[in-house]
């Protein structure tokens, strides 16, 4: 199955990326020169419109273990990849030219470790990334959340050519299942959100420009009767969209 589809920014063009259980990541490409009738309505103006796509690059550098997520990198970044093994492992992609996107580098970290006792054991691959998508690459730099299906939330930063995991803690000891950075207007901190099998919502705070802040709980939420699979924030980071199990989405403001 495709686990995840992920948008590139718009400046970009429109580019998506998707990845599956076949341990690959498909970047595609918007191909408006070779739109199909639609067979819905065939004889409508709009059919005409509807677009193919094409694969642009086909990244297989996972030769042991599915993808479970992948995230375009924000707009600061240039055009960056970001794809989450099984395997624990996190692979960073950059074009090596953005008109034509088939040629990509790759630089990879380990976040989750099966030495490790306290990653939980069989279940220490990663299930979801986010980048923080703070505008300011020279006072942030570049930073991202993983959490794994340990239910261990990570904080990668990359400091010179070297990606760091410098705040770490247990966010849904049941296991986890996805995580969303918010995007940040005001606040003196960052906020991110995690869900997993616990029925709840973990909003976390951190404060990137101070080393020695801790990740620190800010509130849980209540959200649903059954395990939550996504959260995601709206642009401004002042909502927070819950979905659970159910399919019955919900909508926290905070």
């Amino acid at each position: 199955p495709i686990w995840r589809a992920d948008w590139a920014h718009p400046e970009h063009g429109a580019l998506l990326a998707t990845c599956s259980e076949d341990r690959a990541v498909i970047v595609w490409s918007e191909n408006r020169g070779a739109a199909r009738k639609s067979p819905l309505e065939p004889d409508s103006e709009a059919a005409s419109s509807i677009p193919r796509w094409k694969v642009r690059s086909r990244l297989t550098d996972s030769t042991h273990s599915a993808v479970r997520d992948v995230k375009f990198g924000p707009r600061r970044v240039g055009l960056k990849l970001a794809a989450a093994q099984m395997d624990g492992i996190v692979r960073v992609y950059e074009a090596g030219d953005v008109l034509n996107c088939s040629d990509w580098s790759n630089d990879e970290f380990q976040v989750f470790d099966k030495s490790s006792s306290s990653e939980g054991g069989e279940k220490v691959g990663c299930a979801a990334l986010s980048w923080n998508p703070s505008s300011d690459l020279g006072q942030v730099g570049e930073v991202m959340a993983v959490i794994g299906y340990s239910g261990r939330l990570k904080i990668a930063r990359r400091t010179g050519k070297k990606w760091e995991l410098p705040w770490s803690v247990t966010a849904h000891p049941g296991g986890g299942k996805d995580v969303s950075w918010a995007p940040n207007l005001c606040r003196p901190y960052d906020v991110i959100a995690t869900c997993g099998c616990e029925k709840q919502v973990a909003v976390w705070k951190l404060s990137l420009d101070r080393e020695d802040n801790e990740l620190s709980i800010w509130t849980r939420l209540d959200a649903a009767v059954e395990p939550i699979w996504r959260v995601s924030w709206n642009a401004t980071g002042t909502a927070l969209a819950v979905a659970p199990e159910s399919g019955l989405v919900s909508l926290w403001k905070l």
